[in-house]
């Protein structure tokens, strides 16, 4: 993944370690720190980056923070696919193919949690109703994929509901 650097290169500057030091360069350039093999006495190395951007590319770098694991996820994919990939590739990879399921399968289950808690925060401001009047509000287009998409989803879910005691159920004409 990453490729040796050869620090005889005169094309390649090396910066040795100093006490207190600030070394502040352009990002985009290349860099890297290397391993500590050895420090003084009871020295401590500590390296402390700061990115700084601008308000264009400011939010997309929040969506994944340089060297946070989810960047490193990203850089990984991206350095994976730029390989010429193929679909053949990854079936044939048992591991990677099982490590996919099981993501596919934590995203299913993570969007059906979020429809689910979203319904109950939004559901709350149509009662009282009649589970026909809930499913024309909330029970999205076959198209969509999103959840509640039948009338017995969103009955399940309100039935679900009463046996946890979160709604009650009440008969025609009561208050």
């Amino acid at each position: 993944f990453l490729q040796p650097v050869d620090m005889e290169d005169p094309e390649v500057i090396s910066l040795p370690y100093k006490y207190n030091q600030v070394t502040c360069h352009l990002g985009n350039l290349p860099h890297g720190s290397t391993r500590v093999e050895h420090i003084q006495g009871d020295q401590l190395r500590v390296i402390v980056g700061f990115n700084v951007f601008c308000a264009k590319s400011g939010p997309l770098v929040q969506l994944a923070p340089e060297h946070s694991d989810k960047f490193r996820r990203k850089v990984l994919g991206m350095k994976m696919f730029s390989q010429n990939v193929s679909l053949e590739s990854i079936r044939s990879n048992k591991p990677l193919t099982k490590l996919l399921v099981l993501a596919k399968r934590e995203k299913v289950k993570n969007e059906f949690r979020q429809s689910q808690e979203k319904l109950k925060r939004e559901i709350c401001s149509y009662l009282p109703a009649t589970v026909k009047e809930l499913a024309d509000q909330f029970c999205s287009d076959p198209a969509d994929s999103s959840w509640p998409q039948t009338p017995r989803d969103l009955q399940m879910f309100v039935y679900d509901q009463v046996l946890k005691g979160e709604y009650r159920l009440a008969a025609l004409g009561d208050e």
